[in-house]
């Protein structure tokens, strides 16, 4: 590594050049020459989206549409109650392992972690649902219990 910043000092390197080169569509792919900013070579690139617009370290996913017309509506107040109905009981995240949790009026306390998980988690995962696994929600805190509360036949009741 030292040689490299060595060679890199020594040659006519040019930091403002940096900001005039666009990243290359595969990084996995062997490198080639990068297209310029400059004049019409990178006219044809789509923007990148920002950071607001993803996830770190995904891609871009909308979020699938609350039910309408064909069901019931996603009402967090009403899904929340379910939630604190069943208070105590055991429930199991999807690998198997089974919890039991406490209900606040805005947090839920799984039994074998010391996070509280906020309600406002659950109702940005009503989005999402139905869930093929906690993947799908894993930029909320505690996605394994959410899955497995959200999922769970006592609280989903058949409405996703």
């Amino acid at each position: 590594m030292g040689c490299a910043v060595i060679d890199l000092v020594r040659s006519d390197f040019n930091p403002a050049e940096c900001w005039e080169i666009a990243p290359t569509k595969n990084l996995a792919a062997p490198a080639s020459s990068p297209t310029r900013v400059k004049g019409n070579d990178a006219s044809d690139a789509a923007p990148l989206p920002t950071k607001a617009e993803r996830a770190p370290g995904r891609p871009a996913r909308e979020p699938r549409a609350s039910k309408g017309l064909d069901g019931p509506p996603r009402d967090i107040e009403e899904v929340w109650q379910r939630i604190r109905a069943h208070e105590g009981k055991e429930f199991s995240q999807k690998e198997g392992k089974r919890f039991r949790y406490s209900v606040t009026v805005s947090y839920l306390r799984p039994s074998t972690t010391n996070q509280n998980l906020p309600k406002r988690h659950f109702e940005e995962a009503l989005s999402f649902l139905p869930l093929d696994g906690p993947g799908q929600i894993n930029h909320l805190r505690g996605a394994s219990f959410i899955y497995g509360v959200l999922m769970d036949g006592r609280i989903r009741r058949g409405d996703w």
